[in-house]
C-alpha cells in the first residue's frame, strides 16, 4: 500500500507506473483523519523517506499503532531506538532501498519491532508532557 498525498509530480508519475501491478495498492490522495487507522493497521511497516525533517508526528503515530518504521537519521529521528525499525543515512543514495530490502528479507523481525515501537510510544503521553512542562515553568517562576 502506497498511501498519502504526493506533492512531487515527478515522484507521483514514477509511482503511477506501478498502478497496474495487482500487488501494489495506490492511494495518492490526502488520507483524512477518520481513515488513518485503516491505513496504519493494514501496514506491516511504514516508510518515511524524508529529505529534511526536524520532528515527525506521523512517525510517532505509526509507533503508537505498534508499527515499525523505515526512516532516515534526521532531526529528532536520530534519537529513536534501533529496535523499532530500519534507519539509514540520508546522504546514502541507496540507504532507503537497502532498508526496504532488509525489511522484506527479515519479515519475521517486524512483529518484534512493532512491539518495541508500541512500547516506546507508550513512554510518551500528554499527561507526562504536561507535567514536565509544568515543572519547567514552576522552576522558572
Amino acid at each position: 500500500l502506497i498511501s498519502g498525498k504526493c506533492p512531487l509530480p515527478v515522484l507521483k508519475q514514477e509511482i503511477l507506473k506501478y498502478a497496474d501491478d495487482t500487488r501494489i495498492h495506490l492511494n495518492l490522495d490526502y488520507v483524512p483523519d477518520d481513515k488513518i487507522q485503516v491505513t496504519l493497521n493494514s501496514a506491516d511497516i511504514l516508510v518515511y523517506p524524508f529529505r529534511a525533517i526536524t520532528t515527525s508526528s506521523s512517525v510517532m503515530l505509526a509507533l503508537s499503532f505498534g508499527k515499525p518504521i523505515i526512516c532516515p537519521r534526521l532531526g529528532n529521528l536520530k534519537e529513536l531506538p534501533e529496535n523499532i525499525g530500519y534507519f539509514y543515512d540520508p546522504a546514502n543514495e541507496q540507504g532507503l532501498l537497502d532498508c526496504m530490502k532488509m525489511a522484506i528479507d527479515n519479515q519475521l523481525n517486524l512483529k518484534k519491532m512493532g512491539e518495541n515501537a508500541y512500547e516506546y510510544a507508550g513512554c510518551f503521553s500528554w499527561d507526562k508532557i504536561a507535567n514536565q512542562t509544568y515543572k519547567i515553568y514552576k522552576k522558572l517562576s
